[in-house]
């Protein structure tokens, strides 16, 4: 049995005593039982719904047409057209503070809300650590403590309000921040989840690789990459750059974040306008095209990526609002 299997096993052993014979599941974690010390731990530990950060729009506002956006993108992503579901997803950025562990915890919740789906959020980005931060808590213990032997498996698993939804924090500040990631025990532990866990997603909140080798390792190990970028910010040499380190065949999509002109008020969607900054009308949602890699020159005026082989459509795929700015989302696939 696996080390992952094994710390599941010691988190439940109390629970275990009555019924010794049945094979723990990892989908015990999400019913705790009173009798295990831990447990109870760790669910005194999720955070009161004032203390989530109100950005997790998938939480605080479930109904609304920044959550129902966020689901389109869940169902692109569930149901891609190729079929192939990708099961182990990394969400980076090109570069720090364009919005990628915003994306990656809200689209973590919308997952987790459907009927029989179970995921796990891991916060991989050890240098500057942010999923704690969303979901309430402090620097607990996580990812980097367990890879630095200081904590057992069990202890860094922490609940949400999601049932079906676990979060891996970073842990505390560490130094050897690619030494950790490229361990023989972070490969063991991803391992471990796809094989004996399959029916998990698991998401994992990267680094940007341009800044941190060890992201440019995770893309490896995962089944695709989810590329975050913020609008008028991310240069075309920073995007193609990018794609250069990651691989054009391993990104699922790319994510144009913080997108300003809204334009939700022709869709009928009017009384969402009223605390949006701007409103454009459209006649169209779906923009068609074209990419290219890896120079992708950009025309903005045309919205136009030319390219020699490979088309791509781009698609308003989410909106949500913070701090009275409307933050549009687009999902750019690449079909190759």
């Amino acid at each position: 049995m696996g080390k992952l299997s094994k710390a599941f096993e010691k988190q439940n052993k109390a629970s275990q005593k009555a019924n010794s014979e049945k094979v723990l599941s990892f989908s015990r974690l999400q019913e705790p039982t009173s009798s295990n010390a831990h447990e109870k731990a760790a669910d005194s530990e999720i955070p009161p719904e004032h203390k989530l950060d109100p950005i997790l729009m998938c939480l605080h506002e479930p109904n609304s047409i920044w959550a129902e956006q966020i689901r389109i993108l869940k169902t692109r992503l569930l149901f891609p057209k190729d079929g192939k579901v990708q099961k182990m997803l990394m969400v980076t950025s090109a570069m720090p503070g364009e919005g990628k562990s915003v994306v990656a915890s809200n689209l973590a919740i919308s997952i987790a809300q459907n009927v029989n789906e179970k995921v796990l959020l891991i916060d991989c980005d050890l240098r500057r650590p942010t999923v704690h931060k969303l979901f309430g808590y402090g620097r607990v213990t996580g990812l980097g403590d367990y890879l630095s032997h200081k904590t057992s498996l069990p202890e860094i698993f922490m609940n949400t309000p999601v049932d079906r939804l676990k979060i891996v924090t970073a842990g505390r500040s560490l130094k050897n921040a690619t030494e950790l990631i490229t361990s023989p025990r972070m490969l063991e532990l991803l391992s471990e989840l796809r094989d004996r866990y399959s029916d998990w997603y698991v998401i994992i909140d990267a680094a940007p690789p341009a800044f941190a080798a060890e992201a440019n390792a995770l893309t490896r190990q995962t089944d695709g990459v989810l590329v975050v970028i913020k609008h008028g910010h991310t240069g075309r040499h920073l995007l193609s750059n990018i794609v250069n380190l990651v691989g054009k065949e391993r990104i699922v999509g790319i994510v144009l974040n913080w997108f300003q002109k809204p334009f939700i008020a022709s869709r009928g969607y009017h009384r969402y306008a009223a605390i949006l900054p701007t409103i454009i009308t459209r006649k169209r949602i779906n923009l068609r095209i074209e990419v290219r890699f890896p120079e992708c020159r950009a025309h903005s005026k045309q919205h136009r990526y030319r390219n020699n082989n490979c088309l791509a459509f781009a698609e308003l795929i989410s909106a949500t609002f913070k701090k009275q700015l409307g933050l549009f989302f687009y999902l750019i696939f690449s079909i190759i």
